[in-house]
């Protein structure tokens, strides 16, 4: 997958070789509920929007590979994850939960940037209200809003999929302690809104810090953030909101 997108320029070199260790780790020591949200993210952030061109970006702004610092900041820390849910497996789903509404907001943010720029118009300032230039940090408009939520819908509803066979053939074991947390991966009208929100909060998340410390000549703060670290930010304060909201939801159990 890493040397496709390589080949397709969705990945530049290090973006391809950051890739495929995440991957590889995935792989080896997870199984397809934890990399295959991840591909769904990868594909849809980098293959779904690239049939619509938008005159304003040049074709190398919209082809533009991601880099190993795009890799990361999205989704890199899945062997960070991985060896939590091996360390407390007991707490296996939380942890695969969360990474999931890591990727959640990672994927909303990614469509809602997308779909903006092209259909969305004029952004405005999501701090002052004020118009903003097309693709600006901490512009939102209303299409790419839409597609954002759309995007962490997706994202969630493909986690219960690719979940759904561990879960129907799951079965307590004798002398097995079972998991304080797996109902977050049991599809429920509870488990999806937590998802699902984790990623919008995530994506609004996002907006308001690029608005803050990620725009040039911001007038906010002194402080700047580079778009990765925004990304990465936003990602995992949505991620630690799933977390928050899972505990309190288990300890009232």
């Amino acid at each position: 997958v890493s040397t496709a997108g390589y080949r397709l320029r969705a990945l530049s070199a290090s973006g391809a070789l950051a890739a495929m260790c995440v991957g590889t780790v995935a792989f080896a020591w997870g199984d397809i509920r934890w990399y295959g949200p991840l591909l769904v993210f990868f594909l849809s952030g980098s293959f779904l929007f690239r049939p619509f061109p938008h005159a304003s970006r040049t074709i190398e702004d919209q082809t533009r590979p991601r880099t190993w610092k795009q890799v990361c900041a999205s989704g890199g820390t899945l062997p960070a994850f991985l060896a939590g849910a091996y360390a407390f497996p007991t707490s296996a789903s939380l942890f695969l939960g969360t990474y999931v509404a890591l990727l959640a907001a990672q994927t909303a943010d990614t469509w809602a940037t997308e779909a903006g720029i092209r259909w969305g118009g004029v952004p405005h300032d999501i701090l002052t209200g004020r118009p903003l230039a097309p693709g600006a940090s901490g512009g939102v408009t209303a299409v790419g809003t839409l597609f954002g939520i759309s995007g962490a819908v997706v994202l969630a509803t493909s986690a219960f999929l690719f979940a759904f066979p561990y879960v129907a053939s799951s079965a307590p074991s004798q002398g097995k302690a079972p998991e304080s947390f797996d109902f977050l991966l049991r599809f429920s009208p509870l488990s999806f809104s937590l998802l699902v929100g984790a990623g919008i909060a995530g994506l609004f998340a996002d907006s308001l810090l690029g608005a803050l410390w990620e725009r040039p000549h911001s007038t906010h703060s002194a402080f700047r953030l580079s778009n990765e670290a925004v990304n990465f930010l936003s990602g995992h304060l949505a991620a630690l909101l799933y977390a928050a909201a899972a505990f309190g939801i288990s300890s009232g159990r």
